[in-house]
């Protein structure tokens, strides 16, 4: 019996939080934050990086850096967090782990408090 790879269950391990965002979203928190992006992620989508490049890794890691730099606030990461989860349950995931370092938002956030402090919202029992 052949099945769709659509309808087969699927889950989403270690995506990395930065990763995960939405080119709409960058735009909008650069704008938000008055970010400047470089060239490689304001003139064309998905940036071009080529495995040939020596220094293809720097200029990746540069641009990461780039996108990272604009998330700086709770409704920053609670808005990366809801957009990853409705993505992928989009794509038929039902299991995403998102891989976060919070010490990487750490300095636009006044250290590592906010990006670990637990929700205050309360949640449904």
């Amino acid at each position: 019996m052949t099945r769709s790879l659509q309808s087969l269950p699927k889950a989403h391990l270690h995506l990395h939080f930065t990763g995960s965002m939405r080119f709409a979203t960058l735009t909008d928190l650069a704008e938000k934050h008055g970010v400047r992006l470089p060239a490689g992620l304001s003139t064309g989508w998905p940036p071009q990086l080529s495995i040939a490049d020596e220094r293809g890794w720097f200029r990746f890691q540069r641009l990461y850096d780039a996108a990272r730099a604009c998330v700086r606030d709770e409704s920053d990461l609670r808005r990366l967090v809801r957009e990853a989860a409705e993505d992928d349950a989009s794509e038929g995931s039902g299991w995403l782990e998102l891989q976060i370092d919070p010490t990487s938002y750490a300095a636009g956030m006044g250290g590592v408090t906010l990006p670990l402090k637990p929700s205050s919202t309360k949640q449904p029992s």
